[in-house]
């Protein structure tokens, strides 16, 4: 009942498709955060398509990268609630070694 998320703005990368269908021998499903029609998206059980037209710029953040997370955070958060007072705990240990590094801060999300 193994789940492997793999995120890539092309969905190209050899290694990140020899990592898909090690998984997939395995019985993992593997799911992807890519371009649609890529050979990654093809490849995975689940394609969650985020595919953005974006300049080349060493410079300046990626649009694609907050593209990703937004996705990333949106499972997060649908996975937590799913998992109910299980996901609880794990949470408020997560929370209280963030607060332990950095001190208290009112509203602090937990990955601060």
């Amino acid at each position: 009942e193994d789940a492997v998320l793999i995120i890539s703005a092309t969905g190209r990368p050899k290694s990140l498709l020899e990592s898909a269908e090690v998984a997939k021998y395995y019985g993992a499903k593997c799911i992807a955060i890519t371009a649609e029609g890529s050979p990654l998206s093809q490849l995975c059980d689940v394609c969650l398509p985020v595919q953005l037209d974006q300049t080349s710029s060493y410079t300046q953040p990626s649009p694609i990268r907050y593209a990703q997370l937004f996705v990333l955070d949106c499972l997060s958060e649908r996975a937590a609630h799913l998992l109910g007072d299980d996901a609880k705990e794990p949470l408020k240990r997560i929370h209280a070694t963030v607060t332990a590094l950095s001190g208290l801060v009112p509203h602090q999300p937990i990955g601060d």
